[in-house]
């Protein structure tokens, strides 16, 4: 008989031996303990939470704060260094590309092969075989190599097998990107079928909004330790409040990153004329490029509040503009209409039909805008923006 608890974390630690190089790791085998080459890198510092059946329960934290070393030691994926856990019923776990398959393999034997590992017959799967291809929707390349999909034709097959296996229990680390948006509406519809149903959500998520409106309980993890755990509604907003407080998403004006070589286009660089602008007044964005294979683009503009929901969603595409990744230098201009408060800016890089991510940056530029008063001392409006209007005396 199952119990009321779907996952049971106690005191849950996880070590990494970090070497400087390779030789160092052989050096310290060969001296049997005698001679120390390795710094200690603590992921995870004694974690414990509880998931209840059929809940939705959300994992919020910066890069680096153990997300998902914790998600690979639930799946089983990887071992941890003390404490206990107790994952009750079968798991569909979706961990980074590549978890699980054989990528010499054709999607096709694959999708036979998550089943075997997850108790089903070739039979069981061969009744199954048809709805998963058709979720995927990858065409005549089920029948080709794993190795050659691209990773958008990946999460498409990898997301419809674990949908499609009736865990008890799902666990999704959010760096796997399941596609365009389309398939991410589809994608995020079976979810809420498999949760409607019983099933246990476990996710990691950089979208508050997710967070809130789908999670009802979140553990935020900072440094590999709980920092808050409880109603999801309450940590998002603590968490945002982090933001802001700590300087993490400040009112800024400039983000910059190093390329990196194994990606075909990401964005390098981003910017804003100001941290402050009053109403009316043009926000302007500068975006810089780089890449490796000129290709045509859409770039993703997310405006969100302090809240985390969505004000806008803004793209290239939707305003009818072409873009390749050679367009390295890139303008936006944004009358600002909006209320009083402080603000976030999203970008994101995908390929021009959205099927698949290149770069996704959350947060990265913040500003903040001032409303003026009414001669009676009021603000000139209130709500999420300003709409044009006049008054008509009869």
């Amino acid at each position: 008989m199952m119990s009321s608890l779907s996952i049971e974390v106690q005191d849950l630690s996880k070590a990494f031996k970090l070497f400087r190089r390779q030789s160092d790791k052989l050096l310290e085998l060969t001296s049997f303990g005698l001679a120390k080459r390795h710094e200690k890198f603590q992921a995870l510092k004694n974690v414990s939470f509880k998931v209840s059946r059929g809940e939705s329960y959300a994992i919020l934290g910066h890069n680096g704060a153990g997300k998902s070393t914790l998600l690979k030691i639930l799946s089983g994926v990887m071992n941890q260094s003390s404490g206990t856990y107790k994952v009750d019923g079968r798991i569909a776990a979706l961990l980074e590309l590549g978890a699980g398959f054989d990528l010499k393999q054709s999607g096709y034997e694959n999708i036979f092969f998550q089943g075997a590992l997850n108790g089903f017959s070739r039979k069981e799967m061969n009744l199954k075989m048809a709805a998963i291809i058709d979720f995927a929707d990858i065409g005549d390349f089920i029948h080709q190599p794993v190795r050659n999909y691209s990773s958008g034709m990946f999460a498409r097959l990898a997301f419809s097998v674990a949908a499609h296996i009736e865990p008890d229990v799902l666990i999704v680390d959010e760096s796997l990107s399941v596609g365009d948006m389309r398939f991410q509406e589809k994608s995020f519809s079976r979810i809420k079928d498999l949760k409607r149903n019983g099933v246990t959500i476990l996710m990691v998520t950089h979208s508050l909004p997710m967070a809130r409106n789908f999670s009802e309980s979140a553990l935020w993890l900072e440094n590999g330790s709980v920092k808050m755990q409880g109603q999801s509604s309450l940590i998002c907003d603590e968490y945002r409040r982090s933001m802001l407080e700590l300087g993490v998403a400040k009112t800024s004006t400039l983000f910059k990153k190093d390329f990196d070589p194994d990606s075909t286009v990401q964005l390098v660089s981003a910017s804003i004329d100001s941290n402050f602008y009053k109403f009316d007044e043009n926000i302007k964005l500068s975006i810089e490029l780089e890449c490796k294979k000129i290709l045509p683009i859409s770039v993703g503009i997310i405006l969100r509040n302090s809240k985390g929901e969505i004000v806008s969603l803004l793209n290239n595409a939707r305003d009818n503009i072409k873009l390749k990744s050679s367009d390295k230098q890139i303008g936006f201009n944004l009358r600002n209409i909006l209320s009083e408060g402080v603000y976030f800016i999203s970008i994101f890089i995908a390929d021009e039909q959205n099927l698949f991510s290149f770069d996704e940056n959350e947060d990265i530029l913040c500003f903040e805008v001032k409303v003026p008063l009414s001669d009676s001392g009021i603000p000139l409006f209130e709500g999420q923006v300003f709409l044009e209007h006049s008054w008509r005396l009869a």
